[in-house]
């Protein structure tokens, strides 16, 4: 035991007043004062010492000093005023001295409490921890605890690992364990200190095992996220799956390569933590091979090589169309640092698939289908100003010339409308005429407008940045004022979004079925605003006049269904509903 000596220099009053009367001097000639101890109380740990001092209060000089300790009697003698102490039991103790001058001449005996506790150690939590299956054993987990008591220390500890009662013991403040068979294992621990006193603490070790059997789910049609016609490819989703033993906690992260051969893996998906995973530019009915490495939170791992058949492209509406895998797909729509209408972003989950032109409607192919469907077509009076030509997109169509060509188009599918119902056309069709008394079926099968979801959806291709290729203007997305020249161009001559559809943003704006609302907080599911009593319907994407920040996914306008404008065209979807509801 390490004895701390503590030298206490202070003021302190008597614990113990008496008068100057000294029974060995009853004629008071060598009396002295009753004396004092200093410190007159004192808190102390079991088992520590400290030293106190008997002071007098007189200016005579004490031959020696009697000490009781604890209730003894006085039979503990010391030439000086000092004594050293310590208690093996807790509690409160009493300390009494007596001063004995020359003569036997002795003082009324000064009295003084110490409290005495019993204090266990102090351990430090150990954290649960989890051990890689890749770690190479021993392991040692280092833990904490330290002795209160002053003079104190921890001279033990011990260690029960699995449950199966205290099986190692040591000095030291490391457990060492070898490799188990794996899964978690609870330890117990304790510190003991030079009192017997004993602390406890518990922790799981978790030594991780890793994942198994990766593979893929052989893909069916319905797998195609989205599928070009004119391209000849896709992208292609994929479930993947493995085991882990240690069960669902352990969420894996897969890493997928794919190439045309075992050599040629260099194409990466994006994975990440689902077990859905994109693989992008696939052509239908060919051999693919993939290098699948799925990973468990701790790092260990399983690896994979194998191959899988694309799946027979899906059959096209019409040429030029990419399909859109949007059934139970949800996103975040609108923006929280655009315009107020932008305002709030609200999640919307789209409920079924749908086929979309992959280019705005050109004005060779609006021509052509209204002028064989309604005998009074009259085209608009396109303008050279503004690009004139087979390859351009439509322009000074009105929202109602927009619904009669979707009209058109499902007349040479089903040979009936089935989305727009009208009782009559005011005006000549295609130019500026109106549709009265119009409802809209979007529960039926037949070409249409996008809604406003749909269309930002396929807009953004699974980005969340402002624009589907990223946060900044990009010239080589998109005709805008900045390099339009201030006209329309060919569609299709600048690069695709992710799905593979061209001039979502620039060269002109496009209608969309909704009337124009302001958004709401709560989530949507396949929403289409309808209200009869608005009158603007939506438009979206910018144009070859918009500046950069009109060109954004979430950007939003409209106007009266019969306007018509330089820089407003359309394109058109087709929803996968089945049966069809003529």
């Amino acid at each position: 035991m390490i004895l701390l000596f503590l030298a206490v220099i202070l003021t302190a009053l008597s614990c113990t007043n008496g008068t100057r009367n000294n029974p060995f001097d009853t004629g008071g000639t060598n009396a002295l004062f009753p004396a004092r101890i200093i410190p007159e109380g004192f808190h102390v740990n079991i088992n520590d010492s400290l030293i106190v001092f008997a002071a007098l209060n007189t200016d005579g000089t004490a031959v020696r000093y009697l000490w009781a300790i604890s209730g003894d009697d006085f039979s503990d003698t010391t030439a000086s005023g000092s004594r050293k102490v310590a208690f093996a039991d807790s509690g409160m103790h009493l300390i009494s001295v007596i001063a004995v001058a020359g003569g036997d001449i002795a003082s009324y005996p000064a009295t003084c409490s110490i409290h005495v506790t019993l204090d266990p150690p102090v351990v430090v939590h150990q954290a649960d921890t989890t051990i890689s299956s890749t770690a190479t054993p021993p392991f040692m987990i280092n833990v904490v605890a330290s002795d209160v008591n002053t003079q104190g220390s921890i001279i033990r500890y011990y260690w029960d690992a699995g449950a199966d009662g205290w099986d190692d013991s040591s000095g030291s403040a490391v457990i060492t364990l070898s490799t188990p068979t794996g899964g978690t294992v609870p330890v117990r621990w304790a510190a003991r200190d030079d009192d017997g006193l004993f602390s406890f603490d518990t922790f799981t070790l978790h030594f991780n095992r890793p994942p198994s059997n990766p593979g893929i789910k052989a893909p069916s049609i319905r797998n195609w996220r989205f599928f070009s016609i004119d391209s000849g490819f896709g992208t292609l989703a994929v479930k993947l799956f493995s085991m882990d033993p240690d069960g669902p906690a352990d969420t894996p992260s897969y890493h997928l390569l794919t190439g045309p051969d075992t050599v040629s893996l260099l194409q990466a998906a994006s994975c990440g933590s689902g077990t859905v995973c994109c693989i992008g530019r696939v052509f239908p009915s060919r051999l693919l091979w993939y290098r699948l490495v799925v990973k468990d939170p701790f790092g260990d791992s399983a690896v994979t090589i194998g191959h899988l058949f694309a799946p027979e492209a899906p059959l096209p509406p019409a040429a030029g169309m990419v399909l859109i895998r949007a059934a139970d797909s949800a996103f975040q729509m609108g923006s929280a640092t655009g315009a107020p209408d932008e305002r709030p972003v609200h999640p919307v989950r789209l409920t079924c698939d749908f086929w979309m032109d992959g280019t705005e409607v050109t004005q060779r192919e609006y021509t052509a289908l209204m002028a064989a469907t309604y005998s009074a077509f009259m085209p608009p009076a396109w303008k050279n100003s503004y690009g004139k030509g087979d390859l351009f997109p439509a322009y000074y169509v009105n929202w109602y010339d927009a619904v009669l060509y979707c009209n058109a188009r499902t007349k040479t599918m089903f040979d009936v409308d089935t989305v727009y119902r009208y009782t009559s056309i005011q005006g000549t069709p295609g130019n500026d005429c109106i549709l009265e008394n119009l409802t809209i079926h979007t529960d039926r099968a037949g070409f249409r407008l996008p809604t406003e979801a749909e269309w930002e959806y396929a807009c953004r291709a699974g980005s969340a940045t402002d624009y589907s290729w990223g946060d900044t203007v990009s010239a080589d997305h998109a005709w805008y004022i900045d390099n339009s020249g201030s006209i329309t161009h060919p569609a299709g001559q600048k690069l695709p979004n992710g799905f593979a559809l061209f001039d979502m943003s620039g060269n002109v704006w496009e209608w969309c079925n909704d009337l124009f609302t302001d958004y709401r907080e709560e989530a949507l599911s396949a929403p289409l605003n309808v209200t009869a009593d608005l009158v603007h319907r939506i438009f979206r994407g910018g144009s070859w006049s918009s500046t950069q920040d009109l060109l954004r996914c979430a950007e939003r306008n409209h106007y009266i269904p019969d306007y018509t404008g330089n820089n407003v065209g359309f394109r058109v979807v087709l929803p996968l509903i089945d049966p069809i509801n003529k």
